[in-house]
């Protein structure tokens, strides 16, 4: 599945990098970046309520 991934998107060779670039990502930066994508202003909220019998 991720050689076909990496063929679709046009840089199967990149499919020999993808363990060293996760491993490039430092936890403060993985911080970083959640922080500035998961905001209140781009959520959503979903309200459930039970069925009335």
């Amino acid at each position: 599945m991720n050689l076909g991934f990496y063929e679709m998107a046009g840089d199967l060779p990149l499919i020999n990098r993808e363990v060293d670039l996760y491993r490039s990502f430092s936890a403060g930066r993985l911080i970083e970046e959640a922080r500035s994508t998961f905001v209140t202003e781009r959520s959503s909220t979903l309200i459930y309520k039970a069925a009335a019998k």
